[in-house]
């Protein structure tokens, strides 16, 4: 199943969210524009000034690297070292975000983790699709050791059942001590007649 437009372009679209949130805190002045953070550097406290500078780039990243991971190639090591570098913008992304748009970040926050909360639940079902393979394999494995061995017991008997009738041993003799049909001792017994 490729889950490749759900997980990806939900991190694109939760960015594109989160400029609209950074846009709105502009307006709402909770975090300044860069041309006025100089003006009111003494009335903002830390995080507003942590905000104020990074909260649009974050949101600016995170939207580019939910592209590139999108069209990137199959490439193992890239997909390792941009998941983590993604995680990290991601995880910055969303404690400035709410630092400096505080509520309004929530729902732009939900869309960007939607990824790594999909990638979690994603694991855990391949875990179980693993354990029902195995434990398929397991169960076909025993059938065909079981088959083998009903196969093996009826050939014994079969051997028993001839051993007898070469001694003259009465049919009802055999049926008791070989658990073998009338039928199937009368075939056996004919195979030997041939023979």
């Amino acid at each position: 199943m490729n889950l490749r437009f759900i997980n990806w372009y939900t991190q694109a679209l939760g960015a594109i969210f989160g400029i609209m949130a950074c846009v709105y805190a502009y307006l709402k002045g909770f975090i300044s524009t860069y041309s006025n953070i100089s003006v009111l550097f003494d009335t903002m406290n830390f995080f507003e000034i942590v905000s104020s500078y990074l909260l649009l780039p974050l949101c600016i990243i995170t939207f580019i690297l939910s592209i590139i991971k999108a069209y990137s190639t199959g490439k193992e090591t890239l997909n390792d070292n941009l998941n983590k570098l993604n995680l990290v913008f991601i995880s910055l992304n969303i404690l400035i975000g709410f630092m400096g748009a505080r509520i309004y970040f929530l729902i732009p926050a939900l869309f960007i983790l939607f990824n790594v909360f999909m990638d979690n639940v994603l694991k855990k079902y391949k875990e179980i699709d693993s354990d029902d393979e195995v434990d398929e394999y397991a169960i076909n494995n025993s059938l065909l050791n079981s088959n083998e061995m009903n196969l093996s017991l009826i050939n014994t008997k079969k051997e028993i059942a001839l051993e007898l009738l070469l001694k003259n041993a009465d049919i009802e003799f055999i049926i008791d001590i070989t658990g073998l049909s009338k039928e199937e001792i009368i075939d056996i017994s004919e195979n030997l007649d041939q023979e």
